[in-house]
């Protein structure tokens, strides 16, 4: 699970620019619950995140991290020919759904958010397509999170979930 954190933090950080639907200057709870500083996925109390990534090895490289994600997105089967599958990702969100029914709201929300091409919408451009896909999932099925952790950081982290999900209309 570290791991999987680790790696946002470091997409968060090299990405430079995180653009998300409708995400205007003034939400500012968005762009500070995305900050390097406050990320920090391991308070979200979740079965679906997952443990070990390891057959997905971060590259040292930082210009090689799409080829990280890449594996990642390959790794939940939702590519055709190298390219992400719309069919196939709804099959996945399917299947999430069955495998963790106490985490519907988080299910509903990432496939509601990133199906028929919307995680196109939350990084900028210049990020390989299953970097964005990949973001839109972790982004969408953090705001539903609905058990935190205990601490002062994590409560910090969840008061800008709720401030950001609020400012976009994700109630």
């Amino acid at each position: 699970m570290v791991v999987t954190y680790l790696i946002v933090g470091l997409f968060v950080t090299s990405s430079n620019t995180i653009v998300l639907a409708d995400m205007s200057e003034e939400n500012g709870a968005c762009d500070t619950l995305f900050n390097d500083m406050l990320l920090d996925q391991t308070c979200c109390i979740s079965e679906r995140f997952p443990e070990d990534q390891s057959k997905c090895k971060i590259p040292e490289d930082e210009d090689k991290m799409c080829d990280f994600y890449k594996c990642v997105v390959a790794e939940q089967n939702v590519l055709t020919d190298d390219e992400i599958d719309e069919g196939k990702l709804k099959e996945f969100f399917d299947q999430w759904e069955k495998d963790y029914p106490k985490e519907k709201a988080m299910t509903l929300r990432a496939r509601t958010g990133c199906l028929n091409g919307k995680y196109l919408e939350y990084i900028n451009k210049d990020n390989c397509l299953e970097a964005r896909l990949y973001f839109c999932m972790y982004i969408n099925s953090f705001m539903e999170c609905q058990s935190w952790k205990e601490s002062d950081r994590c409560t910090k982290v969840k008061e800008h979930a709720q401030k950001c999900k609020d400012v976009q209309g994700m109630k």
